[in-house]
């Protein structure tokens, strides 16, 4: 079934193939969509938020390769252009209001407070005592300009000895505390059901889920978007319900797997000088799911 109304005239405009260092184009880039610019809205929000003893925060969930990284990064990458703007709704004086860095894999304290001084670039060792780093992020971190913390693939260090989960879990709120910072933990639907165990994380931390992509209106914008990126004619395949069907079961729904599978297919028709995609186009395009690979290996 065609649905001839389901994308916007971006889509439509500006997609005939052209000559392009194909290598740029697959960088990685931010591609707009509902539910990511909801986050975003959600992430300035706590940022923008009175300091407080008791600071807010958030839990980004959702399947492997679904985006979450990349829309925390995003969130990074814009603040730091608008403050350099002089945009008046983050009026925050220094460098990067934001500081990323991913968690260790198991709850390990000391590795966590490594990673947050490394990702400083601040002066430690890490033979030093676990106390003994978080003085020293606790001191270096309050004469920054930093006012979130984001820690990434946080579900890996949730699956250790209860008494370690706790008290990894205890430096997390410890840090937001002192510092009184909102903190934002990304990572798989582990993380949820884990932090929701802990009676005052699992209140301050709000849930924030990227689902898998369904075949609707929003997907056929996106892979629109994507296609046109990549100099690639998405009409009118991306208004056809069965070939949006196609490319979520190829790709389980997950937002990096779309991006892949589009690079790929899109490359392969730069090679042979197609201007429009369709199905067969990427029935032909050399694809295992995400599912079946998890199987053979």
């Amino acid at each position: 079934m065609t649905e001839p109304h389901v994308i916007d005239p971006v889509c439509g405009t500006g997609a005939a193939l052209l000559a392009a260092d194909f290598n740029e184009l697959r960088k990685p880039c931010w591609i707009s969509y509902p539910r990511a610019d909801f986050g975003l809205q959600k992430l300035g929000d706590l940022l923008k938020a009175p300091a407080s003893h008791r600071p807010g925060g958030m839990l980004l969930y959702g399947d492997s390769n679904s985006g979450k990284t990349t829309l925390v990064r995003h969130f990074q990458n814009q603040l730091s252009k608008r403050q350099q703007a002089g945009d008046d709704d983050y009026p925050f004086e220094g460098g990067n209001a934001t500081l990323i860095f991913q968690s260790p894999p198991y709850p390990s304290t000391g590795a966590l407070l490594t990673g947050a001084l490394r990702s400083l670039n601040a002066p430690h060792q890490e033979t030093w005592h676990w106390e003994k780093k978080l003085s020293a992020a606790v001191a270096i971190l309050s004469k920054t300009s930093i006012r979130m913390i984001a820690i990434d693939e946080i579900h890996n260090a949730l699956t250790g000895p209860h008494d370690k989960r706790v008290h990894f879990l205890n430096t997390i709120k410890y840090l937001s505390n002192e510092l009184r910072v909102p903190i934002v933990v990304i990572g798989t639907s582990l993380a949820l059901s884990t932090i929701q165990t802990d009676q005052q994380l699992g209140s301050r931390l709000v849930p924030f889920k990227l689902p898998k992509w369904e075949p609707d209106k929003d997907f056929a914008q996106f892979l629109g978007r994507v296609f046109v990126h990549l100099k690639v004619n998405p009409l009118p395949a991306v208004t056809s319900r069965k070939f949006r069907e196609r490319f979520i079961h190829m790709t389980d729904g997950l937002t990096g797997e779309i991006w892949s599978l589009a690079v790929q297919t899109a490359e392969g028709m730069h090679a042979k000088g197609v201007e429009a995609v369709d199905e067969q186009m990427i029935i032909d395009t050399p694809w295992v799911r995400p599912q079946d690979r998890r199987i053979e290996s």
